[in-house]
């Protein structure tokens, strides 16, 4: 008689990446309590979401053993693959700081005309090119609008 082997395919589109603070927490932890306050959450909130978490990868994850939780094999891998995914999300998902010393795009500025020669304020005025450290004179309109359709 033949074996039939359901195979599950799991799409990112259906999967909660809201759990994946709390997986982390809960296999560091292993102890839902003390994941919980690491996560921000109530002990009966990352209750559920380890229910979640045992459905979605339908392993244990955290079985108990003694007075304690041990990580079963599958969550021994998973805590493995969590702990260079999780800095990468970070680093993602982080604000973005703008340094014009380093910035490597290239912006237009457009604005009302400068001041006449004599005042030489347009000598003062340098804007950072390419993040070379390089230092470009700000022009007037005309001037820039040609270098910029070049």
């Amino acid at each position: 008689m033949l074996d039939i082997v359901t195979i599950l395919v799991t799409h990112l589109e259906g999967v909660d990446l809201n759990l994946l603070p709390p997986l982390a927490a809960l296999l560091e932890e292993q102890h839902v309590t003390r994941a919980a306050g690491r996560s921000g959450l109530s002990q009966p909130a990352m209750s559920r979401a380890l229910a979640r978490l045992r459905q979605v990868l339908d392993d244990q994850l955290l079985v108990r053993h003694g007075t304690g939780y041990v990580l079963t094999p599958r969550a021994e891998r998973i805590q493995r693959q969590l702990a260079g995914l999780i800095p990468r999300l970070e680093t993602l998902f982080a604000a973005e700081v703008f340094d014009p010393a380093t910035a490597e795009e290239n912006y237009r500025i457009g604005g009302g005309e400068l001041p006449d020669r004599d005042d030489r304020l347009s000598a003062a005025l340098v804007l950072p090119s390419g993040g070379s450290g390089d230092q470009q004179p700000l022009a007037p309109f005309h001037a820039a609008s040609r270098a910029l359709s070049r």
